[in-house]
């Protein structure tokens, strides 16, 4: 980011916002944030293509093992950097639905390759290819199908999945604080 925007006080600001602004819960020790995110996601999976949910359930694949790098670090070290400036851009105008819209592209853009997966081991290899994918390395087509791919994605539901998925998080925390 400070080769981008040059003045270290600004970076200083630009991170401050995305931290405690755009992504709460993100970096925090309970990464509550990011659990809502991922909660998120499997219900859009689920309601946007529930053959594909039902094929990862079937193999028992967690999306936390697999996305969770996408969501900590907003797909730094995961997509080509032109592709990550857009994207930064992008979360910085429209907010953190972006990161939405984003992981759902990358997921249903290898959709086909996912079901020609047939067990779990093979499935997360193909998740890790995901992103070395044709369609993720070039970024201008890749921005398009961001917004195609995902469909209409309103902002009411989208923070209505994410106020479930902190609700699920918390409780998770809560037992797990409780069991030690």
């Amino acid at each position: 980011m400070l080769l981008v925007v040059g003045n270290e006080e600004s970076v200083f600001w630009l991170l401050s916002v995305l931290i405690e602004g755009i992504l709460p819960g993100y970096h925090t020790r309970d990464m509550t944030g990011v659990l809502a995110e991922i909660y998120s996601l499997g219900k859009l999976i689920q309601e946007k293509k529930p053959v594909l949910w039902s094929h990862l359930e079937y193999n028992n694949v967690d999306l936390s093992l697999v996305v969770t790098k996408w969501f900590v670090c907003v797909f730094v070290e995961v997509l080509p950097i032109e592709t990550v400036l857009r994207i930064w851009d992008c979360l910085f105008y429209e907010g953190n639905k972006i990161i939405m819209r984003v992981a759902v592209a990358l997921i249903f853009a290898n959709e086909e390759n996912l079901f020609m997966s047939q067990d779990f081991g093979s499935i997360i290899e193909c998740f890790k290819t995901i992103v070395q994918n044709k369609a993720a390395l070039h970024c201008h087509s890749f921005m398009e199908n961001v917004f195609k791919l995902s469909g209409p994605l309103p902002r009411a539901s989208i923070n209505q999945l994410r106020k479930e998925g902190e609700e699920k998080a918390l409780k998770e925390n809560e037992a797990d604080t409780k069991r030690v």
